[in-house]
């Protein structure tokens, strides 16, 4: 990940980390493309395995 962000830290408006762990991933995904972000709910129920 450092290599990343070092290929991008003269543009760090052309990166987005999402964390889609954190509040609201809609809202930082649609500003990012410039885009309104959707009224659904972000997606996340099935996505990630389940703890046994």
């Amino acid at each position: 990940m450092a290599d990343v962000r070092a290929l991008f830290s003269g543009r760090p408006d052309s990166l987005l980390i999402l964390d889609p762990s954190l509040p609201a991933p809609y809202a930082r995904l649609a500003a990012f493309l410039g885009r309104p972000a959707p009224e659904a709910p972000y997606p996340h129920e099935g996505c990630w395995p389940s703890a046994a």
